[in-house]
């Protein structure tokens, strides 16, 4: 090949290669409210970190409660966007908020996930038991689905948080459907701020509480 040609290639790869730029999203981490404008920051994200993600978490599953708003750069492999919602006994509940998107700065917005005391009943029940290792079971008692929770679940998962917290739970209560869907074995959310394992994930559709039950649970 001529000379000529190898420099004109040459000036073509540089042009292709530095016209590649990476994602920026913004970062904020909070453990209450909202991320305010002057919370975040505006970063360029890593070269396999083509998403970013906001990413609010709030449960009583974990000794001591844990709650808190994340926005950072993620890999594809945390992008299980959804609403994910468990309601279990004695006020032990689990919900979290996952938006991803691909584009400079998408992930700004605040956070739309409801407080779980602000959540109304659905008219649907399901069986439900809570415990923090399997020799500790409890009898089921009924649990209220809330929100949009129309599933039964009957879930085994680890869960660890800020590197720290590490508990195993057992749980039956009312889900959502993401909850049904959400993939066994070990995964991460916010960039690793919480990692999962989950060992077992069986769901049912939820029951319907007989409106005379409802009446006088609600309306007396």
């Amino acid at each position: 090949m001529a000379p000529g040609l190898f420099v004109f290639f040459g000036l073509i790869s540089s042009v292709l290669l530095t016209g590649v730029t990476s994602l920026k999203c913004y970062t904020c981490f909070i453990t209450h409210g909202q991320c305010r404008n002057e919370d975040m920051t505006l970063v360029e994200c890593k070269a396999d970190e083509t998403y970013c993600i906001s990413f609010t978490l709030r449960t009583t599953f974990s000794i001591p409660s844990v709650g808190y708003t994340t926005k950072t750069c993620a890999k594809p492999e945390e992008a299980n966007d959804g609403y994910y919602s468990i309601t279990s006994v004695g006020a032990k509940y689990f919900e979290a908020l996952l938006y991803s998107c691909q584009l400079d700065g998408c992930n700004s917005l605040p956070s739309s996930l409801p407080y779980h005391e602000e959540l109304k009943p659905n008219r649907l029940i399901c069986p439900g038991s809570y415990a923090r290792d399997e020799y500790s079971p409890q009898p089921p008692q009924p649990v209220l689905c809330l929100g949009r929770e129309n599933w039964c679940g009957n879930i085994d998962f680890g869960m660890y948080t800020f590197g720290a917290i590490h508990d195993e739970i057992f749980a039956q209560g009312c889900v959502t459907k993401n909850v049904c869907s959400y993939p066994l074995g070990e995964t991460q959310m916010g960039n690793g701020i919480v990692k999962f394992n989950v060992t077992s994930n069986n769901c049912s559709i939820a029951l319907q509480l007989p409106d005379v039950f409802y009446h006088i649970v609600f309306e007396n």
